[in-house]
């Protein structure tokens, strides 16, 4: 596994930030990345504690947010906001053979569907859940 760090702004404040490769998971198919967001007042990087637990992670400039692709024995696409040191999770597109089920979670951490749309794959990533938008591009080239 090399280190392989990514430059970019991960939180639309014009300052780069910085990711790299801590781990990858499910025969390589979710890289695990380590994420220092850029903090100008302190002139810092900020390590975000729980980033490896956003596989595939971009930023997503539709939604201003990080969005993070999950694989598993289907896939999930994770929308997430940070709040201080922490990635926060605030909705889910969960793919499987039959419907995409969007869910939205609160801020206690409480899950609840919005919505069910006949599946289109199994291993599509959105870039939007309101509405349902996928990537028009592989997102990891």
């Amino acid at each position: 596994m090399e280190f392989e760090p990514n430059i970019a702004d991960f939180n639309n404040d014009k300052f780069n930030d910085i990711t790299f490769i801590s781990a990858t998971a499910v025969r390589g198919s979710n890289e695990v990345r380590r994420l220092f967001i850029y903090n100008n007042q302190k002139q810092e990087l900020v390590s975000i504690v729980n980033s490896h637990d956003y596989p595939n992670m971009l930023y997503n400039n539709k939604l201003n947010c990080i969005d993070a692709f999950m694989i598993h024995g289907s896939a999930t696409t994770v929308f997430a906001k940070l709040s201080g040191d922490s990635l926060k999770t605030f909705a889910t597109v969960q793919n499987s053979e039959e419907y995409h089920t969007i869910n939205l979670i609160d801020k206690n951490g409480n899950e609840r569907t919005l919505y069910k749309v006949k599946s289109k794959g199994v291993f599509i990533r959105h870039k939007s859940f309101k509405p349902l938008i996928e990537y028009e591009f592989n997102p990891f080239d």
